[in-house]
């Protein structure tokens, strides 16, 4: 009897990969001479382990059914429409997903998670398993999909795993790997197996063998994937290091210079404090003092590390701001010019009549640190005649 079947029909061979983050996938050989196709059940040792998913790639070779299958119902490689989302729980954008590629959601996810709070989240038009990856990462979760088909999100508990007949074949402490033979291959990530974390497990049944491949954690985080995850991860952050330069990281001020530079102080713990970054305000002619604790993002001109910039201020208190004389800038649509402490005024003539000549008249500069004497006319009507002819308001 064969230890494996598909839809209830023996395999000659079947290698199952079932790692701890993302979709399962089972390569298989049926003995059957016809093509496999939609919904696929793979059983292992008359159902101890039942995985349900769908054949992807499939044909026949020498009378033998040869397929792939996927965990779930083969969707999360579709892709899902853009939606932004303001103030909702997790759980929304992540039913979302799954009904846009057709998956379920597993039961057994943590409902706390799925009910935290996101006070704005943006979907991208992208593939289902990477919305998924991205919206778990947020959460500090991970996520696969489970043997019965359907998507699972949460922290892992690592439980133990109890397999009969068990034997160690080998282990490479190096590598974090083992390999064991067992009757019974039906080991799962996710769980404790020889007293370590099991991150990622492969099992290989060929007519001559069953063999378990087993990849152990080599750190304790929850939230940081599985092996395989993140040594692809690794490698394309090593060849995509430089784009981290085209971001845009939150940032504390810590000071101001006296020729306006910033000291900044970035969120992001990867950055180092930064001295003398200059401003980029996005209006010509416009310079601001700012009070200490603004907040700021920072970036880099053309992704160059030589050329850091502080550009589009967040919040913070403004003490000071210096607008050219020749930038042409309107405050609520006004058109009137703002005179500037400084700028001279014409004030007009006086002119008068008087029982004796000559007539006097006695002129006495505005001085708001003087009382005016009460007897004395104001003068008004006085008519600006230079300023800041371009800044409206």
């Amino acid at each position: 009897m064969s230890l494996v079947t598909v839809n209830g029909t023996p395999c000659v061979r079947a290698t199952i990969r079932l790692p701890r983050q993302g979709v399962w996938i089972a390569d298989v050989a049926v003995d059957v001479a016809k093509t496999i196709s939609g919904p696929v059940t793979v059983s292992v040792c008359d159902g101890a382990l039942e995985l349900k998913g769908r054949a992807a790639r499939t044909g026949v070779f020498k009378d033998t059914a040869i397929l792939r299958v996927l965990g779930g119902a083969g969707g999360l490689a579709s892709t899902v429409p853009a939606k932004f989302y303001r103030r909702c729980p997790a759980k929304v954008p992540l039913q979302d997903i799954l009904q846009a590629a057709g998956e379920k959601l597993s039961s057994q996810s943590d409902q706390s998670l799925l009910n935290q709070q996101l006070v704005a989240w943006t979907l991208l038009k992208q593939k289902a398993g990477e919305a998924l990856r991205t919206l778990a990462d947020e959460l500090g979760a991970v996520w696969r999909v489970l043997p019965d088909g359907t998507v699972w999100l949460g922290l892992e508990t690592w439980p133990a795993a109890h397999l009969p007949d068990v034997d160690l074949l080998s282990e490479d402490p190096r590598a974090h790997t083992a390999v064991i033979g067992t009757d019974s291959p039906t080991l799962l990530p996710g769980t404790l197996f020889l007293g370590r974390r099991v991150s990622m497990v492969e099992h290989q049944v060929l007519p001559e063998s069953v063999r378990t491949l087993v990849w152990f954690e080599s750190t304790s985080g929850s939230g940081e994937g599985d092996r395989l995850t993140r040594a692809v991860g690794a490698i394309v952050r090593h060849l995509t290091a430089h784009l981290d330069y085209f971001a845009l990281y939150p940032a504390k001020l810590v000071s101001q210079n006296s020729d306006g530079t910033l000291e900044l102080k970035p969120d992001d713990t990867r950055l180092p404090g930064l001295s003398k970054v200059p401003i980029r305000y996005g209006i010509p002619g416009v310079t601001v003092k700012v009070a200490s604790g603004a907040r700021v993002l920072l970036g880099f001109e053309g992704g160059d590390p030589q050329m850091p910039v502080a550009t589009l201020w967040e919040k913070g208190s403004v003490t000071e701001m210096t607008i050219d004389a020749s930038s042409d800038i309107k405050v609520n649509g006004g058109s009137k010019p703002v005179a500037r402490k400084g700028d001279s005024v014409h004030a007009g003539f006086l002119s008068g009549k008087a029982d004796k000549i000559p007539v006097v008249f006695t002129y006495t500069p505005f001085d708001p640190n003087s009382p005016p004497d009460p007897t004395a006319t104001p003068l008004s009507g006085g008519q600006i005649t230079s300023g800041a002819a371009k800044f409206h308001a």
